[in-house]
């Protein structure tokens, strides 16, 4: 038995180490869009009265549609591989 764990661990290890590496870029790119989401939010808050006034409303919302879009895959996308990850221990 000891044998046996002691062959598993490193392949174990090796697959952990390459869904880190695979996630981490999709846990990068939900914090990006996070903040232009954010952004994108606080912007069109502030200056709701100038957005109203030039009819940009259909534009803002298509582009806060993008950007939730954006955020909703690649959280979805990293919250799947960190879930995959813990489930090996």
């Amino acid at each position: 038995m000891t044998i046996i764990a002691l062959v598993i661990l490193p392949v174990s290890l090796i697959f952990v180490m390459l869904v880190v590496k695979k996630s981490q870029k999709y846990f990068t790119a939900q914090q990006e869009y996070l903040g232009h989401v954010n952004g994108h939010i606080e912007e069109m808050y502030g200056s709701h009265l100038i957005v109203k006034a030039f009819n940009g409303e259909a534009k803002s919302v298509k582009k806060f549609g993008e950007y939730n879009k954006t955020l909703y895959r690649s959280a979805w996308k990293s919250q799947f591989l960190s879930r995959v990850n813990v489930s090996n221990y």
